[in-house]
């Protein structure tokens, strides 16, 4: 495959496939404008229309009004929040080292919680200098990733990554497979960081809304959509936007979480705010209503394991840059208390690895 990040014309895409406004990233070599992108729908999220409620906004301001709480790690209980109270004594990095309290047991003891929490905005022009540090996992760590994306990969057409980021997952993509990769992030911020990155011939950033693909019909080979349907304004436009895009018979890959499923979140453990911002995260019943709506059928659902880090410790250092919606959505004190629990933990630990699964979910 020719061409380089951001600078050069995209293979196999003519001047049917793109569309008609201006281009965030790609305006400077006129052709990839003119051959790739419907130029009406390039823009961040509320630039060219009124903003949309997100879950965010539903939620957010009541569930900040919360009162803060402490989940005992051992028992299940939930308290009212002091100088963390130091429940994180030996008897309790014990338990966690052993394992001996089952993930389950925090789902079902978390209905004395307050309400969930997600952030009203997620600043992610502010945290894109840190995302990587906080959120990079290396090829080895995501080897069961790579193999459940080659059932499906490489594809003739590239493929769009809905809510790209720094790129981390496309630059992947592109080594993995050697597939184009687009790349659609509204923040200005994450973007450059893309761009500032490491060169991957065959991806490119466009500043777009995920809502409002700006594709003309029909001209992607696949979907790719890492922990974005939450962030997502509107999901059904953007089920419903992925249609219009991909040809019959395209997967869409999703790699997310949803509530009501397994907790193999180790945050989950030392966060248990975490936990409750993941609760408001849209659940696996509504994504496939709102797929299937659009005219897509429900093909895979599976738990994929990653290495989210070698180590605890290593875990503990990344937790710090607060790279996730599901620390943003916290308070200062259930972070701090949090990154505590990591600290007191981390040497009992050891050198195991910390092992995460997030749902894999295609539709076609």
């Amino acid at each position: 495959m020719e061409g380089g990040r951001g600078e050069h014309d995209i293979d196999g895409l003519g001047e049917d496939q793109l569309g008609d406004v201006g281009v965030e990233d790609l305006g400077s070599v006129p052709q990839v404008g003119s051959r790739l992108l419907d130029h009406s729908r390039v823009g961040v999220y509320g630039q060219d229309t009124a903003p949309r409620q997100t879950v965010s906004e539903q939620i957010g301001r009541a569930a900040r009004s919360a009162p803060r709480v402490e989940h005992d790690l051992v028992t299940g209980k939930v308290e009212p929040l002091d100088d963390c109270g130091r429940h994180l004594g030996h008897r309790t990095a014990d338990a966690v080292v052993a394992g001996s309290v089952p993930r389950a047991t925090h789902a079902r003891n978390r209905t004395a919680a307050p309400l969930p929490t997600i952030p009203d905005v997620v600043d992610y022009d502010r945290m894109a200098g840190s995302y990587d540090r906080g959120r990079a996992i290396d090829d080895e760590g995501l080897r069961h990733w790579r193999a459940a994306l080659a059932d499906y990969l490489p594809v003739a057409a590239p493929v769009v990554d809905v809510g790209s980021g720094t790129g981390l997952f496309g630059r992947a993509l592109v080594r993995w497979f050697g597939v184009g990769v687009v790349g659609i992030e509204p923040s200005s911020g994450m973007r450059a960081r893309a761009l500032d990155a490491e060169t991957a011939p065959g991806l490119w950033f466009v500043g777009a809304d995920g809502c409002r693909l700006p594709f003309r019909g029909d001209v992607l080979g696949a979907a790719w959509l890492s922990t974005v349907l939450h962030h997502l304004p509107d999901l059904a436009a953007a089920a419903s936007d992925l249609r219009r895009a991909l040809p019959a018979g395209a997967p869409v890959l999703i790699r997310s979480f949803f509530p009501g499923g397994s907790d193999d979140i180790t945050l989950f453990d030392f966060f248990p705010g975490a936990r409750r911002v993941a609760d408001a995260y849209p659940t696996m019943e509504l994504v496939e209503e709102v797929f299937s709506a659009a005219g897509f059928d429900l093909e895979r659902t599976e738990r994929v394991p990653q290495t989210s880090a070698p180590d605890l410790a290593t875990a503990t250092e990344r937790a710090r840059h607060r790279a996730d919606t599901l620390l943003s959505g916290i308070s200062d004190e259930e972070f701090r208390c949090g990154l505590v629990a990591m600290e007191a933990v981390a040497a009992a630990w050891g050198d195991r690895p910390v092992i995460d699964s997030l749902d894999f979910v295609v539709f076609r």
